[in-house]
């Protein structure tokens, strides 16, 4: 067995989601807190640089019965986001993300393909953030 050896003190690993960085409808409150989630480990990387390794794994959709044990009166339960991994392959996922001390875990390489293309629109409104902030300071600092 391979020893896990991070070299930091601790490693924590959450389950983020793909809506964390995906609206997805029926899951706007689920997907809001995994957002948080998100933007946690960001700011939390800041704060405690040395104190350990943080990573969030991000599965669109996990088959469980879920759903069904949340309501099992119910004869129809949502339907699973494409595409669903199986718990085993998660946890697989997981592991090697740890093993290879990922801040990111992409179980989903088609997900992990568009975040490439997400996160290219994310650079490229980087100007317009940044034409949009100066203009506010300016609006702000007209009105004193």
């Amino acid at each position: 067995m391979k020893e896990l050896n991070v070299g930091r003190e601790y490693f924590v690993l959450m389950t983020a989601s793909a809506m964390a960085k995906l609206a997805v409808p029926g899951y706007a409150l689920y997907g809001a807190t995994k957002a948080a989630l998100d933007r946690f480990q960001d700011a939390y990387r800041f704060e405690n640089k040395d104190l350990g390794h943080l990573s969030l794994i991000y599965p669109i959709a996990t088959k469980t019965n879920f759903f069904h044990n949340a309501n099992p009166k119910a004869t129809q339960v949502p339907p699973t986001p494409f595409p669903a991994h199986t718990p085993n392959e998660v946890a697989l996922a997981m592991i090697e993300g740890i093993l290879h001390n990922k801040k990111n875990i992409y179980p989903s390489k088609l997900f992990q393909i568009g975040r490439f293309f997400q996160k290219l629109f994310e650079v490229m409104a980087s100007p317009y953030q940044f034409f949009y902030g100066r203009e506010l300071k300016k609006w702000l600092y007209e009105k004193k």
